[in-house]
C-alpha cells in the first residue's frame, strides 16, 4: 500500500481497487461467445 507523503493515521483516505486480470480475459471472453452462439463450438 501506498501512502501519502503527508499521510495523517487520523484522516480518512479513498481506496482505489485495481486488479489486473491478465491474459484469462481473453479466454473468458471466448467462453461468452460460445455460450452467446457467436462462435460455434469446435468440438459440436
Amino acid at each position: 500500500m501506498y501512502k501519502p507523503f503527508d499521510f495523517d493515521p487520523d484522516k480518512k483516505y479513498p481506496i482505489i481497487s485495481y486488479v489486473y486480470p491478465g491474459p484469462r480475459l481473453s479466454h473468458l471472453e471466448m467462453i461468452l461467445l460460445f455460450l452467446e452462439g457467436i462462435i460455434p463450438p469446435l468440438l459440436s
